[in-house]
């Protein structure tokens, strides 16, 4: 995950316009049009085309590198320090006892910066960074979410909006879903839950807004049959106050599931709390409540 640059950092970042060249637009385009739409499609196929010409660089300082995907040194040793303790929060669902989400890591330093990257596109050279610790996060999650060594496991991604789709040409968790399935040996049910209304981006509102914002966003999707006999995690990229991940949790158990809980990249940092990463043990020690 660490590699040296080639260059001082000054002279070595890749400019943007680079990366929108590249031989294979045309395999990303015909692999994400039919999800995105065109406008979307066409701007997933050039990002991942210009994987091809553009130098390796790391996903947090954009920094040139020898080789990749890695961090360079100076933002690896950031990450790693951040990843050392992956955290653990407690959403409120409902009326429900609250539900545990494990995350990689703070939104914060080097990592933060990573996995907003990854948001915005996750093309091999920043997933090869942001998704193998977030893999190993997954592999030891059977404790941390209450789920015995033999039963089976079935990943759920929390569903974007299709105007938000479109926007972006690709749902981050979504991808993150099926990257853990492929690391863990796990099955990805991706129309596990549809989103059925959209209002407005969340950034910035409250934990009650948020929740206002979200109440009735989700419906039982297509491939709910599929999550039967096994115990279901959500998935999502970022978990702020808990509020969309408690409504996705709701759905699935009016529809008669049993969810374990959920994964995330990160957490947001909450007023007045550190930004380390220790692990909490239960729900007096922090809470995202999606109820307030």
């Amino acid at each position: 995950m660490i590699t040296r640059t080639s260059r001082s950092p000054g002279k070595s970042r890749v400019s943007p316009i680079v990366g929108m060249l590249g031989a294979g637009w045309l395999a990303g385009f015909l692999s994400s049009i039919g999800h995105a739409g065109f406008l979307g499609a066409i701007g997933h196929a050039l990002r991942c085309g210009g994987v091809l010409v553009v130098p390796p660089q790391c996903p947090a300082c954009h920094v040139r590198l020898r080789r990749g995907p890695a961090f360079c040194r100076e933002c690896g040793r950031d990450a790693a320090r951040r990843l050392r303790r992956p955290p653990r929060v407690w959403v409120h669902s409902g009326d429900h006892p609250v539900f545990p989400v494990l995350a990689a890591g703070p939104l914060a330093g080097a990592w933060g910066r990573a996995v907003r990257a990854y948001k915005t596109d996750p093309a091999p050279g920043v997933a090869g960074v942001v998704v193998s610790p977030m893999v190993s996060v997954a592999r030891r999650a059977r404790e941390g979410l209450g789920i015995a060594s033999d039963e089976p496991v079935t990943l759920v991604p929390v569903p974007m909006a299709a105007v938000r789709r479109r926007e972006r040409g690709f749902n981050p968790a979504e991808e993150l879903a099926r990257a853990l399935a492929a690391g863990t040996g796990w099955t990805c049910v991706p129309d596990g839950l549809e989103r059925r209304q959209y209002r407005r981006p969340l950034r910035g509102l409250s934990a009650r807004r948020r929740r206002e914002e979200v109440a009735g966003a989700f419906v039982a999707g297509p491939g709910l049959a599929r999550l039967a006999g096994s115990r279901v995690v959500l998935v999502d990229d970022v978990v702020t106050t808990g509020a969309t991940l408690g409504v996705a949790m709701e759905t699935l158990r009016a529809a008669g599931m049993a969810p374990a809980g959920a994964l995330a990249l990160a957490r947001t940092r909450r007023p007045g709390r550190s930004e380390g990463g220790r692990r909490e043990g239960g729900p007096g020690e922090r809470e995202c409540s999606a109820k307030s």
